[in-house]
Protein backbone atom coordinates (compact mmCIF):
# COMPACT_ATOMS: atom_id res chain seq x y z
CA UNK A 1 0.00 0.00 0.00
CA UNK A 2 1.72 3.04 -1.09
CA UNK A 3 0.53 6.91 0.09
CA UNK A 4 1.59 10.11 0.49
CA UNK A 5 0.43 13.87 1.09
CA UNK A 6 -2.05 14.65 -1.50
CA UNK A 7 -3.24 17.51 0.01
CA UNK A 8 0.17 19.23 0.20
CA UNK A 9 2.12 19.24 -2.87
CA UNK A 10 5.33 20.63 -1.25
CA UNK A 11 5.51 17.34 1.31
CA UNK A 12 7.71 14.87 -0.56
CA UNK A 13 7.49 12.39 1.63
CA UNK A 14 5.98 8.90 0.72
CA UNK A 15 4.74 6.35 3.71
CA UNK A 16 4.56 2.73 1.98
CA UNK A 17 3.73 -0.74 3.57
CA UNK A 18 4.14 -4.16 2.41
CA UNK A 19 1.07 -6.05 3.09
CA UNK A 20 1.62 -9.44 1.72
CA UNK A 21 2.69 -12.67 4.06
CA UNK A 22 5.69 -14.82 4.23
CA UNK A 23 8.66 -12.58 2.75
CA UNK A 24 11.78 -13.93 4.00
CA UNK A 25 13.09 -10.73 3.09
CA UNK A 26 12.06 -7.42 1.39
CA UNK A 27 13.80 -4.38 -0.38
CA UNK A 28 12.87 -1.19 -1.17
CA UNK A 29 14.30 0.51 -4.31
CA UNK A 30 13.47 3.67 -5.77
CA UNK A 31 15.48 4.54 -9.53
CA UNK A 32 17.65 1.22 -8.63
CA UNK A 33 19.17 2.60 -5.11
CA UNK A 34 18.12 0.36 -2.10
CA UNK A 35 17.17 2.77 0.39
CA UNK A 36 14.73 0.26 3.32
CA UNK A 37 14.57 -3.73 3.88
CA UNK A 38 11.79 -2.53 6.41
CA UNK A 39 8.05 -3.80 6.20
CA UNK A 40 6.51 0.47 6.41
CA UNK A 41 8.51 2.63 4.33
CA UNK A 42 8.80 6.29 5.32
CA UNK A 43 10.80 8.35 2.59
CA UNK A 44 11.26 11.47 2.02
CA UNK A 45 12.61 12.71 -2.01
CA UNK A 46 14.49 15.91 -1.79
CA UNK A 47 14.62 16.95 -5.40
CA UNK A 48 12.15 17.00 -8.48
CA UNK A 49 11.51 14.60 -11.31
CA UNK A 50 9.88 11.11 -11.68
CA UNK A 51 11.03 8.31 -9.61
CA UNK A 52 10.40 4.46 -9.87
CA UNK A 53 9.40 3.06 -6.18
CA UNK A 54 10.03 -0.66 -6.01
CA UNK A 55 9.36 -3.37 -4.07
CA UNK A 56 10.96 -7.26 -4.00
CA UNK A 57 9.56 -9.41 -1.83
CA UNK A 58 11.45 -12.94 -1.68
CA UNK A 59 10.68 -16.26 -0.41
CA UNK A 60 13.11 -18.73 -0.39
CA UNK A 61 13.53 -20.37 -2.49
CA UNK A 62 11.41 -19.09 -4.97
CA UNK A 63 11.86 -16.01 -7.46
CA UNK A 64 11.54 -12.91 -5.97
CA UNK A 65 8.02 -10.74 -6.42
CA UNK A 66 8.11 -7.27 -7.23
CA UNK A 67 6.07 -4.28 -7.77
CA UNK A 68 6.59 -1.12 -8.74
CA UNK A 69 5.21 2.27 -8.44
CA UNK A 70 6.37 5.80 -10.68
CA UNK A 71 6.07 8.88 -8.61
CA UNK A 72 6.51 12.29 -9.45
CA UNK A 73 7.11 14.79 -7.64
CA UNK A 74 6.68 18.52 -8.14
CA UNK A 75 8.01 21.09 -5.82
CA UNK A 76 5.66 24.39 -5.03
CA UNK A 77 7.78 27.75 -4.13
CA UNK A 78 6.98 28.77 -0.47
CA UNK A 79 5.87 31.77 -1.64
CA UNK A 80 2.67 30.26 -2.78
CA UNK A 81 1.64 28.46 0.31
CA UNK A 82 0.82 30.03 3.54
CA UNK A 83 3.88 32.17 5.29
CA UNK A 84 2.69 34.94 7.74
CA UNK A 85 4.87 37.50 8.49
CA UNK A 86 3.41 39.03 11.76
CA UNK A 87 4.12 42.94 11.52
CA UNK A 88 4.04 44.66 14.43
CA UNK A 89 3.00 48.24 13.50
CA UNK A 90 0.03 49.43 11.64
CA UNK A 91 -0.61 53.56 10.68
CA UNK A 92 -4.15 54.26 8.94
CA UNK A 93 -3.58 57.58 7.91
CA UNK A 94 -4.69 57.37 4.40
CA UNK A 95 -1.36 57.15 2.97
CA UNK A 96 -1.33 53.99 1.78
CA UNK A 97 1.56 52.71 3.50
CA UNK A 98 0.96 50.40 5.90
CA UNK A 99 -2.97 51.47 6.71
CA UNK A 100 -3.99 47.76 6.55
CA UNK A 101 -2.96 45.07 9.38
CA UNK A 102 -2.48 41.41 7.34
CA UNK A 103 -0.51 38.16 7.19
CA UNK A 104 0.08 37.67 3.82
CA UNK A 105 0.40 39.00 0.57
CA UNK A 106 -2.18 38.15 -2.45
CA UNK A 107 0.22 35.81 -4.30
CA UNK A 108 0.30 33.37 -1.42
CA UNK A 109 -2.60 30.77 -1.02
CA UNK A 110 -4.54 29.78 2.28
CA UNK A 111 -5.79 26.64 1.07
CA UNK A 112 -3.60 24.53 3.30
CA UNK A 113 -5.09 26.09 6.15
CA UNK A 114 -7.94 25.48 8.24
CA UNK A 115 -9.22 26.43 11.46
CA UNK A 116 -8.03 30.17 10.98
CA UNK A 117 -8.67 32.83 13.44
CA UNK A 118 -7.40 36.46 14.65
CA UNK A 119 -8.50 38.02 17.42
CA UNK A 120 -7.61 42.16 18.23
CA UNK A 121 -8.42 43.71 21.96
CA UNK A 122 -7.12 47.16 23.11
CA UNK A 123 -5.81 47.32 26.55
CA UNK A 124 -8.80 47.45 28.33
CA UNK A 125 -9.60 44.05 27.10
CA UNK A 126 -12.67 44.41 24.75
CA UNK A 127 -12.06 42.82 21.58
CA UNK A 128 -11.95 45.35 18.32
CA UNK A 129 -11.62 43.08 15.48
CA UNK A 130 -12.55 39.31 14.64
CA UNK A 131 -12.33 37.17 11.69
CA UNK A 132 -12.02 34.20 10.22
CA UNK A 133 -10.46 34.53 6.89
CA UNK A 134 -6.71 34.22 6.70
CA UNK A 135 -6.45 36.87 4.12
CA UNK A 136 -8.28 39.27 5.99
CA UNK A 137 -7.15 43.06 5.97
CA UNK A 138 -8.01 45.20 9.41
CA UNK A 139 -7.60 49.07 8.92
CA UNK A 140 -7.96 50.76 11.92
CA UNK A 141 -9.15 54.27 10.02
CA UNK A 142 -12.05 54.93 12.84
CA UNK A 143 -12.93 55.01 16.48
CA UNK A 144 -9.95 53.27 17.36
CA UNK A 145 -6.91 55.32 19.44
CA UNK A 146 -3.39 55.47 19.17
CA UNK A 147 -1.39 52.18 21.05
CA UNK A 148 -0.78 48.90 21.68
CA UNK A 149 -3.59 46.12 20.67
CA UNK A 150 -2.87 42.42 21.34
CA UNK A 151 -3.85 39.97 18.88
CA UNK A 152 -4.12 36.15 18.79
CA UNK A 153 -3.92 34.64 15.20
CA UNK A 154 -5.03 30.53 15.43
CA UNK A 155 -4.60 28.32 12.15
CA UNK A 156 -3.71 24.47 12.00
CA UNK A 157 -1.65 24.48 9.01
CA UNK A 158 -2.06 21.15 7.01
CA UNK A 159 0.96 20.39 5.35
CA UNK A 160 2.69 20.67 8.53
CA UNK A 161 0.15 18.51 10.42
CA UNK A 162 0.08 21.31 13.48
CA UNK A 163 -1.83 23.74 15.20
CA UNK A 164 -0.49 27.43 15.20
CA UNK A 165 -1.11 29.71 17.97
CA UNK A 166 0.70 33.74 17.84
CA UNK A 167 -0.07 36.17 20.42
CA UNK A 168 1.46 39.55 19.83
CA UNK A 169 1.34 43.30 20.17
CA UNK A 170 0.61 45.65 17.38
CA UNK A 171 0.77 49.41 17.27
CA UNK A 172 -1.68 51.93 16.10
CA UNK A 173 0.37 54.84 15.29
CA UNK A 174 -1.57 57.84 13.59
Amino acid sequence: MLSGNEDCPEVLTINATYTGTQADQLIWQTNGDEISNANVLSYTYEDEGEFLLELSAINLPCEPVSSSELITVNLVDPIEWFNPLFPNVVSPNYDLSNDCYFLIHEEQSTEYVTDFSIEIWNRWGAQVYFSDEPAFRWCPFEDLEEGTYYLIVNYFDICKDETVSVNQTVMVVR
